[in-house]
C-alpha cells in the first residue's frame, strides 16, 4: 500500500469537506460516497505503481475520476457523482488510448521510418547533410525509438514500476532530438511546405516531432518520480549526457575542421600549430572531403559550427592534406560527398568534386567518378642508325557518368623527348592536330570543347620532359573517346654501340583505370633489344626485325625495370635526312667527349613521409659522393633537427646528414621550395654547377616560386637542377621550371648507381657521348653520300633544340614559328585537334597534312626502309674501302 504524505492527507481531508458540503441536504450518504471514491483512488494508486502519494499526484487522480470542483454550484446527486466517476474513468481510458497511439506514432514509428528511409536512400545526405555519418551516430539515432517504445509500454502498464534509467533514457533522447531540431530549423519551413503540397517533407520535421513527443513522455515519467530533486537530477543528467555524447561523436570532425582553419592561417605560428594538430588529431577522411567540398556546402553536424565566409577553399585544403599526410589528394580514392545509394547516387556523380572546376584548365585536379581508361597500347620503333625512338601511345576512355567528362593526365616523356603527332578519332575517322602557340591552341580548346562541348584534344608541356594531355567531352552514359600521340626521343648512348631509352608514363590523372588494365607494349628495331624478362618477351619478324612485347601495369612504367637496352651492330657516328626547307639537310653526329671532373655539388633530400621507405637507399647512395671535394646536403623538413631558429634549412656535410637521416622518421608532406632556394645560394657560394634534388611527389607549391626562378635566370645556366623522383606523382615545382635550367634524371638504374656514374665517370676517364645536330645547305656538306640517310626524326630533335635556343635569347615569336612548322609541342607551342575544318578556320588554325606526320611503318614499308638503309650502308663501306686502298 502506498504511503500518503502529509500534503496528500491534507488534500484528501479538504476534498472530503467539499464533498460533504455539496451532498448536504441530499439523500446520498456522504460517508458512503467518500468511501467509494477512496476505493477508486486506491485502485488508481495501485495501477500507477505508486509507493508514495503526494498532493499533486492525488489531485491528478481525482481529476481523472471526476473532481466535483471547488464551487457550490451545480450540486449533483450523490448517485450521479458515483456514475460520473465511472463515466469519466471510461472517457479517460479512451483518451489515454488515443494519446498513447499518437505518442507511439510520433516518438517511435515516425523516427524509425525516417531512419530506415535515410539508410536505404540517403536522401537527407544527398540534399541537406549527413545526419548519421558514423555507426555510433546510427546507434544513438536508433536508440530514440527503442527507448521511447520501452518507456511508453511501462507507462501504459499501470502495474509496472518505472526505473530511473528509463526516465534518464527519455530525457537523453529528448536532448538529442532538441539538438537536431535546432540544426534543422532553417529547413523546417521547406519541410512544412513540401509536406503540404508534395508529402515529402517529413524527414526535416522528424527531429521536431520527436522532440515534442519527448517532452510529453517526460511529463508522464516525471509524475511517477518521488521528489522534485530527483526530477531535476534526472533531467539535467540526461540532457548533459546527450550533449556530451554528440560532442564526442563529432569531436574528430570538429577538431579536424578547427585544425584546417588554423593550418590555413597566414600567421606562421598558427599555421604550424594547425599542421601539428592535424597530424596528431586530424581525421584523414574529413580532410579529404575538404579537398572536394564546394563553398557553403554542409556535410556533417560539425560543419554547422565552423561554417563561415572565410572557409578553407579547395586548393588550400589540398595543400594542407599533403602537408599533413604526405600524399597527393588525387592519389587517394575520392570520398562520397553525397551518397552512392539508390536514386540519389546521381547527385554524387553530378555534384561531387564541384562540377569538375578544373575543366579546360591546366591542372589535372581530382579524380572524377565514372571516367576510366579502358585500353592502352604503345607501339615503338627504334631507328638504330639515327639512335632515335618513336613511340605512339593510343588511349581510349569510357565515361559511365550521367554527364560528359574531361580526361586529363600528365605524361612523363622519355628524356629529351618531344610530342610530334596528335590524333583524335571522330566518328571512327582519324583527325590530325594543328600546331600553334600555346595561347592559340588552348583558346581553341576552351572555346570548342568547354563552351560548345564538341570533340577537341589538347597537348601542352608541363615542365621538363612532361606534357599535359586533356580531351573533352568524353560522352556520358557509356560514351567513348580515342586519342593517340606520338613522341620522338633520342637514345641515351652509353658508348657507340649501346644505347637505352624509356617508355612514356602517366604521373598524374583524373580518371580511374579499368580493373586489371595493362599497357600493351610492342617495340621493334633492326638491332637487338634487351629488357627485363619479367616484363618483356623477346621475338623477331621475318623481315629481320627484333621485337619486344609486354603487358605492363601502370606502376611498372615508371620503374627502372622498364628500361629498354638497344645494341647497335655498327658504330655509326654520322647520319643525315632531308630537311623541310628545300635544298637543306640536317646532319646528326654522335660525339665523344670527356666531361670535366666534378668537385662539388649540393643535394636536397625531401623529408616527406613518402620517402620513409627510401631513406636507407638514400644514405647508401650519398656515400658515392664521398670522392668529391665538397658536398653539402639540405633536408627539406619542418622537424627541429633540420631547421635553425630563424626557420631556415640547416646545411649538413655528408657524415652529418647520414647520421641524422639514420635516426629520423619522416613526417607529413614537406615544403621543398625553401630548401631548393637555399641550395641555390649554397651552390653559388661553393661554385657547384649541379644541384641534385631527391624527392617524392610535390602536389603543391608553398610560398612564392619567383625567388628561385630569379636565381635560375640570373645564374645564366651555370647551375643546373637535376630532379630524381624516388616516388612517382605530380610535381608542381618542376612544372614551374623549364628545361633551360632543370632536367629530370631518367630512372635507368637505382639512385646509388646513378650518382656513382655521374660523380665517378669523369675522374675514371670514361667518355661521354652526346649528339650534335646541324641544319645546313645540302651543297655545303661534304661526304654526304657516305652517310646513312635516316628518317626525319633527327630534324624534329634539331628543331626542338633550336626552339629552346631561341627561347633562351627571348626570341619567342621565332621559336613559335619554328616549332609550329615542324609540328612539335614545346614550352611555347601546343597541339589541338578539332572536329571539323570549319572549326579550324574559325580559330585560325591549320591541321597538318596526313603525309607529314610521323608514324610506325607497316611491315611492308619496314622492308623497303631496311633495303634502303642497307644500300646506303654498303655504299658507305665501299667508299671507305676504296679510300683506305688508295691511301
Amino acid at each position: 500500500m502506498a504511503k500518503w504524505t502529509e500534503s496528500a492527507k491534507a488534500e484528501w481531508k479538504a476534498y472530503g469537506q467539499r464533498l460533504r458540503k455539496q451532498l448536504n441536504g441530499s439523500e446520498a450518504d456522504a460517508a458512503e460516497v467518500e468511501e467509494d471514491l477512496k476505493r477508486h483512488v486506491d485502485e488508481e494508486i495501485h495501477s500507477a505503481g505508486l509507493t508514495v502519494l503526494d498532493a499533486d499526484q492525488l489531485k491528478s487522480i481525482l481529476t481523472r475520476i471526476g473532481d466535483l470542483g471547488d464551487s457550490n454550484e451545480d450540486r449533483a446527486d450523490p448517485k450521479e457523482v458515483v456514475a460520473l466517476s465511472s463515466g469519466n474513468q471510461t472517457q479517460s481510458e479512451s483518451g489515454s488510448k488515443f494519446k498513447l497511439g499518437l505518442l507511439t506514432f510520433t516518438a517511435v514509428l515516425w523516427p524509425l521510418v525516417a531512419l530506415i528511409i535515410e539508410f536505404s536512400t540517403r536522401m537527407c545526405t544527398a540534399i541537406i547533410f549527413d545526419p548519421v555519418p558514423s555507426v555510433w551516430h546510427g546507434l544513438v539515432m536508433f536508440g530514440i525509438p527503442a527507448i521511447n517504445l520501452l518507456a511508453l509500454s511501462r507507462l501504459n502498464n499501470s502495474c509496472s514500476a518505472l526505473p530511473n534509467w528509463i526516465s534518464l533514457g527519455v530525457i537523453f533522447n529528448l536532448g538529442v532530438s532538441l539538438i537536431y531540431t535546432i540544426l534543422f530549423i532553417p529547413l523546417l519551413p521547406i519541410g512544412i511546405i513540401t509536406t503540404i503540397y508534395f508529402g515529402l517533407g517529413l524527414l526535416p520535421l522528424t527531429p521536431l516531432a520527436t522532440c515534442l513527443s519527448g517532452f510529453v513522455i517526460w511529463a508522464q515519467c516525471s509524475d511517477r518520480i518521488e521528489s522534485s530533486f530527483m526530477k531535476r537530477r534526472l533531467f539535467w543528467s540526461g540532457f548533459s549526457m546527450a550533449v556530451c555524447v554528440l560532442f564526442l561523436l563529432e569531436a574528430p570532425s570538429f577538431m579536424t575542421r578547427v585544425g584546417l582553419r588554423w593550418a590555413d592561417s597566414e600567421e606562421v605560428s598558427t599555421n604550424d600549430r594547425g599542421i601539428r594538430w592535424l597530424r596528431s588529431f586530424g581525421n584523414e577522411e574529413i580532410m579529404l572531403k575538404a579537398c572536394y567540398e564546394r563553398p557553403r556546402r554542409v556535410f556533417d553536424v560539425s560543419s554547422w559550427f565552423v561554417l563561415s565566409s572565410d572557409k578553407v577553399t579547395q586548393e588550400d585544403a589540398r595543400r594542407i592534406y599533403y602537408r599533413v599526410t604526405g600524399k597527393p589528394f588525387n592519389a587517394v580514392k575520392p570520398p562520397s560527398l553525397y551518397t552512392r545509394q539508390g536514386r540519389w547516387s546521381m547527385l554524387d556523380e553530378e555534384f561531387t568534386w564541384d562540377f569538375d572546376s578544373a575543366l579546360g584548365g591546366t591542372a589535372v585536379a581530382g579524380r572524377v567518378r565514372g571516367l576510366k581508361m579502358i585500353s592502352s597500347r604503345m607501339d615503338s620503333r627504334v631507328e638504330t642508325s639515327s639512335a632515335t625512338s618513336y613511340t605512339e601511345w593510343t588511349m581510349e576512355f569510357e565515361n559511365q557518368a550521367s554527364r560528359a567528362r574531361e580526361a586529363r593526365t600528365q605524361i612523363q616523356l622519355p628524356p629529351g623527348g618531344v610530342v610530334s603527332r596528335l590524333t583524335l578519332w571522330v566518328n571512327g575517322e582519324e583527325r590530325e592536330a594543328a600546331f600553334a602557340s600555346r595561347e592559340k591552341t588552348r583558346k581553341a580548346y576552351q572555346k570548342i570543347a568547354v563552351e560548345r562541348r564538341r570533340d577537341p584534344v589538347l597537348v601542352t608541356t608541363s615542365g621538363p620532359d612532361q606534357v599535359l594531355v586533356q580531351c573533352f567531352p568524353v560522352p556520358a552514359d557509356g560514351g567513348k573517346m580515342k586519342i593517340r600521340f606520338g613522341i620522338t626521343a633520342p637514345l641515351d648512348m652509353l658508348d657507340l654501340t649501346n644505347g637505352r631509352f624509356r617508355l612514356p608514363a602517366m604521373v598524374e590523372r583524373n580518371f580511374n583505370l579499368k580493373p586489371d588494365l595493362k599497357h600493351t607494349v610492342w617495340i621493334e628495331s633492326r638491332s637487338a633489344l634487351e629488357a627485363d624478362p619479367t616484363l618483356f618477351r623477346q621475338g623477331s619478324l621475318k623481315e629481320g626485325d627484333f621485337t619486344l612485347q609486354g603487358k605492363l601495369k601502370d606502376s611498372e612504367l615508371l620503374t627502372a625495370k622498364s628500361t629498354i637496352q638497344v645494341v647497335r651492330p655498327e658504330e655509326v657516328t654520322e647520319v643525315w635526312t632531308e630537311a623541310m626547307e628545300e635544298d637543306h639537310v640536317v646532319i646528326q653526329r654522335l660525339i665523344e667527349s670527356k666531361p670535366e671532373t666534378i668537385q662539388s655539388t649540393v643535394v636536397v633530400v625531401d623529408g616527406s613521409v613518402s620517402m620513409s621507405a627510401h631513406f636507407t637507399e638514400i644514405r647508401e647512395a650519398l656515400s658515392n659522393l664521398e670522392k668529391l671535394e665538397n658536398v653539402r646536403v639540405i633536408v627539406a623538413s619542418d622537424l627541429p633537427a633540420f631547421m635553425d631558429s630563424d626557420r631556415n634549412p640547416v646545411v649538413f656535410n655528408l657524415s652529418e646528414v647520414r647520421s641524422q637521416l639514420s635516426t629520423t622518421t619522416p613526417i607529413g608532406g614537406q615544403d621543398n621550395l625553401l630548401a631548393l632556394t637555399s641550395a641555390w645560394d649554397v651552390a653559388l657560394e661553393m661554385g657547384a654547377d649541379t644541384i641534385w634534388w631527391i624527392h617524392g611527389p610535390q602536389p603543391s607549391v608553398f610560398g612564392d616560386i619567383a625567388s628561385i626562378l630569379q636565381r635560375m635566370e640570373r645564374s645564366r645556366g651555370e647551375i643546373q637542377l637535376v630532379s630524381y623522383a624516388m616516388e612517382s606523382g605530380p610535381n608542381r615545382i618542376m612544372e614551374a621550371f623549364d628545361d633551360l635550367h632543370a632536367s629530370r634524371a631518367p630512372k635507368y638504374e637505382g639512385l646509388g648507381a646513378t650518382l656513382e656514374r655521374w660523380a665517378n665517370s669523369p675522374s675514371a676517364g670514361e667518355p661521354a657521348y652526346e649528339f650534335a645536330r646541324l641544319h645546313q645547305r645540302k651543297d655545303k656538306v661534304q661526304g654526304l653520300e657516305t652517310m646513312p640517310q635516316v628518317t626525319r626524326h633527327i630534324e624534329r630533335l634539331w628543331a626542338y633544340e633550336a626552339v629552346n635556343h631561341l627561347r633562351a635569347k627571348k626570341r619567342v615569336d621565332s621559336a613559335i614559328q619554328l616549332a609550329s612548322r615542324h609540328q612539335l609541342v614545346t614550352p611555347v607551342t601546343g597541339a589541338v585537334v578539332l572536329e571539323t575544318i570549319e572549326q579550324y578556320n574559325e580559330m585560325g588554325l591549320v591541321p597538318v597534312p596526313v603525309e607529314t606526320v610521323p608514324s610506325i611503318p607497316e611491315p611492308g614499308t619496314v622492308a623497303l626502309l631496311i633495303l634502303g638503309v642497307l644500300a646506303f650502308y654498303l655504299r658507305w663501306r665501299l667508299v671507305r674501302h676504296r679510300t683506305q686502298f688508295q691511301s
